[in-house]
């Protein structure tokens, strides 16, 4: 690996990593790792020994049967208390805690890795509560002053090529100031009444529904595209409309925290700059399904469709077609030298290049983005000292609680107290 993913090994001594759930995300974090090895040879993570699995009773045989070392059950998992507890129990087992469990546990799981000198991996969002974020936050800056741990979340989004080319192209000025943007997440499964029912729709565990489950990827994207949503002033204004469409559903819409279990959700947003967009998500949406990002500038227009794994790009009366490659970057880097911006841009372009597997050995987009950020995150746990520059552009515990609050404020500007 290059200078930027070194900060000590450790010696040889295997990174213990330790998973925290085991549903459907955390077997795609599973098979991503397994596979990094032979996938991306030249950012494959060092080595990694499955130290601990956090799993409720059902699951832990399948955790003994992936070769976990130490598979601790929690036997009442909708319990904070009880994950919390078991957490605890990895303190000088484990170096790294990835946690896959519903979202209204994170926090519990989450802080008591901290609290446990872990670096921990969190599934977004970081809680889907602003009181329980602000808390974390606060506990990991307190944690910090004992020891630099990181703290990554899985907004894989950052670590598609062509949204990272996007985000080199604004950054560079190439299409000019940004005027408006709309960003696009369909899903279509939930539509059927007969979907086996699940956490996520459980207000209490899952926090929300397709604002929280889809939309927390979005608005993400608005600050990694836009610039950070943590900093003052950002995003002007908020707008927000959701829905329930599922009649099987329509008597259990709130619970007692006050968060929906919404099936639609649109939310409009000002930028500081004057830039308007939108961030539409749908869990119902059948034939409709797909991830798509515009940006219309003064200078020029740009579309990804993430899962065609396409970049559309307009600059005036040029088109150009672009995947991403080695060349578009040199062109790209030509066209912008004149305004010397966007460096750090490019940079990180070629870092999620470097953690990508080539189209011949894809696992599907998705899931080579998931696997991306993990060794992204579990190389930046190795050793002491300070994260490398890259670490600015993935989504760590600061640009998670900034989604927290743009969260807050759709849901209070919709009328829902969050």
């Amino acid at each position: 690996m290059g200078a930027e993913g070194e900060r000590g090994t450790g010696g040889s001594r295997p990174l213990r990593y330790a998973v925290a759930g085991l549903g459907g995300v955390a077997r795609t974090h599973l098979a991503a790792l397994g596979a990094a090895p032979l996938l991306v040879p030249g950012g494959a993570p060092g080595p990694v020994e499955p130290a601990a699995a956090v799993v409720g009773a059902g699951h832990a045989a399948e955790a003994e049967a992936l070769g976990f070392a130490r598979v601790q059950v929690v036997e009442e998992p909708r319990g904070a208390r009880e994950v919390a507890e078991a957490v605890r129990a990895l303190a000088g087992r484990v170096d790294f805690l990835d946690v896959c469990l519903p979202n209204g546990l994170h926090a519990a799981a989450a802080g008591a890795a901290l609290e446990a000198g872990l670096a921990v991996y969190c599934e977004k969002p970081l809680t889907g509560d602003l009181g329980e974020a602000r808390a974390l936050a606060e506990r990991a800056r307190a944690a910090a002053g004992r020891a630099t741990k990181p703290f990554g979340l899985a907004y894989n989004l950052r670590f598609d090529r062509n949204l990272a080319l996007l985000r080199a192209f604004l950054a560079e000025g190439l299409l000019g100031e940004p005027l408006h943007f709309r960003l696009r997440m369909f899903h279509g499964g939930y539509l059927d009444p007969r979907r086996p029912r699940s956490w996520k729709f459980d207000p209490e565990l899952a926090r929300g529904g397709a604002l929280v489950d889809l939309g927390s990827h979005l608005l993400d994207l608005v600050g990694y595209l836009f610039g950070p949503l943590g900093e003052a002033g950002r995003v002007s204004g908020v707008r927000a409309r959701l829905r329930t469409f599922a009649v099987s559903r329509a008597g259990g819409l709130l619970g007692s925290s006050g968060h929906r279990v919404d099936d639609w959700a649109e939310v409009a947003l000002t930028l500081a700059g004057g830039a308007e967009g939108s961030v539409e998500v749908s869990r119902v949406a059948d034939g409709g399904e797909g991830t798509r990002v515009e940006v219309y500038g003064s200078r020029g227009s740009a579309r990804v469709d993430v899962e065609a794994g396409r970049l559309d790009l307009r600059l005036r009366e040029r088109r150009l077609h672009a995947r991403g490659t080695a060349a578009d970057v040199a062109a790209l880097a030509e066209e912008g030298a004149a305004a010397g911006a966007g460096g750090e841009a490019l940079r990180w372009y070629r870092r999620v290049e470097a953690l990508l597997p080539p189209a011949a050995r894809s696992l599907g987009r998705m899931a080579d983005t998931h696997l991306a950020s993990l060794v992204f995150w579990l190389e930046a746990s190795r050793g002491a000292g300070p994260l490398p520059e890259s670490a600015q552009a993935a989504a760590g515990l600061e640009a998670g609680l900034a989604v927290e609050e743009l969260l807050d404020r759709a849901w209070r500007a919709a009328g829902i107290d969050g």
